[in-house]
């Protein structure tokens, strides 16, 4: 007996097995020990919970569509140059160079250096190493008071980078930040913190590497010829050092300082900030899953029907005017119903069963 082309036509597919759906997902074949997992999951046909999680998330792994890569967009590299080669950089270096020039030659500024250096002598530092501890974090407060307006751009990243996009015609959006790790001032804090030390012991390891003389006479050497020299300024006057020439001795060491401390900032606040996220979700509560909302379309629900006064008193007639033809004695009277159409309905019985004199 041949079978109906139809029927065999309505027939499903054969299911596959978690083996050859991971063998197509993959372009050169799944891994050996994937595969084989699997398919010792799909012979095992027994009833344990922990078997049964496991065959459901394999399968689930491989029916979920890969990720899509999101490159950055233009706005999104706008907002990361303006917050941190911007704010974090730029205005760093030139905050940075007065207050180093404060710290460092005038009166004030050399006392309250002194000052830092003896309270850090009393923790076990010595001398020299107060001492750059403290210029060191004198010059650092420029890039403390830049992480003000990094924390507020950052808040508003998203909409800041779709606006960006929208004028530099990139129709990405803001699909490569959504999904970012939020930044906090624990993760931007964390990263000065990192970026002092970096910088301390950079500045540390150089003057020990090549010796304190050299690296006095590095800063001199950029100050000539790349801050005089290109401006036609002299270096010394009378025998003193110009301005200039001091400000050009602080910026060869705040260049470099300020250019690893604002890379610092950017790479460190997004590590601090990814392991907050992770570990609110590891030790927070349980996200509250969010209720679907109701379609706008959704038919009101229903009321109701109002009573009307006219046809409630005219079934209570009714129903008396039938109790009264059946007789008190032959019929027990009349439940009163609430609805004029069950009144109808129940005088309407009671006639059919009223036998005349």
């Amino acid at each position: 007996m041949t079978a109906d082309p139809t029927e065999i036509s309505a027939q499903p597919p054969p299911e596959k097995s978690d083996k050859d759906r991971l063998a197509a997902a993959t372009s050169d074949g799944p891994p050996p020990v994937v595969a084989d997992i699997l398919e010792s999951l799909n012979e095992t046909k027994s009833g344990n919970p922990a078997i049964e999680a496991a065959r459901t998330l394999g399968k689930t792994a491989l029916e979920g569509k890969p990720e899509k890569h999101i490159e950055t967009s233009k706005g999104e590299r706008l907002f990361d140059w303006m917050a941190y080669g911007g704010f974090a950089g730029v205005v760093t270096f030139l905050l940075s160079i007065p207050l180093g020039y404060w710290s460092r030659y005038s009166k004030s500024g050399i006392e309250a250096t002194r000052w830092g250096a003896r309270h850090l002598k009393k923790v076990g530092l010595s001398r020299h190493t107060a001492e750059d501890a403290a210029v060191t974090t004198g010059l650092m407060q420029g890039g403390n008071l830049m992480v003000i307006p990094v924390k507020i751009m950052e808040d508003q990243k998203p909409q800041l980078v779709s606006k960006f996009n929208r004028y530099l015609g990139d129709t990405t959006g803001a699909l490569s930040v959504e999904d970012e790790p939020k930044q906090s001032w624990t993760s931007l804090i964390k990263s000065r913190l990192l970026a002092w030390t970096t910088v301390f012991v950079s500045l540390r390891a150089a003057a020990s590497m090549i010796g304190k003389d050299n690296f006095n006479a590095f800063e001199e050497k950029f100050s000539e010829h790349l801050v005089c020299g290109p401006l036609k300024h002299p270096t010394h006057i009378a025998g003193r050092e110009t301005r200039l020439f001091r400000v050009g001795k602080i910026a060869a060491i705040d260049v470099f300082a300020t250019a690893a401390a604002a890379t610092l900032l950017y790479i460190g606040s997004r590590f601090f900030a990814q392991g907050s996220e992770k570990w609110r979700r590891g030790n927070g509560k349980p996200e509250e899953p969010e209720k679907a909302e109701e379609p706008a379309s959704a038919a009101p629900p229903e009321t109701p029907p109002e009573k009307c006064g006219t046809c409630e008193a005219a079934g209570d007639a009714l129903v008396r005017d039938m109790q009264a033809l059946a007789g008190a004695k032959r019929h027990k009277p009349l439940k009163q119903s609430e609805n004029f159409a069950d009144r109808v309905r129940e005088a309407s019985v009671l006639e059919n069963q009223v036998v005349p004199h």
